[in-house]
């Protein structure tokens, strides 16, 4: 078996800079039975500060609940 040393910072674009983010997105997709993909829209929305735009009802309840604003066309 071989082993191959890897700098750490070699992979520094790709590695996120928020490693939380990836535990707040499971947790919001738990919390609000949603999939990951809708919860990373839900992360990205709130620490954006951008206004969140569905048509999805729970989805929707789940940003007000959390604090994101509405998009109103």
């Amino acid at each position: 078996m071989s082993r191959i040393a890897v700098n750490p910072h070699a992979f520094g674009n790709i590695v996120p800079k928020e490693p939380r983010m990836t535990v707040q997105v499971d947790w919001h997709a738990r919390l609000y039975q949603r999939s990951a993909y809708d919860a990373s829209y839900l992360e990205l929305a709130k620490r954006r500060i951008l206004p969140f735009a569905t048509r999805d009802e729970p989805l929707k309840k789940a940003a007000e609940e959390l604090g994101i604003p509405i998009f109103q066309p």
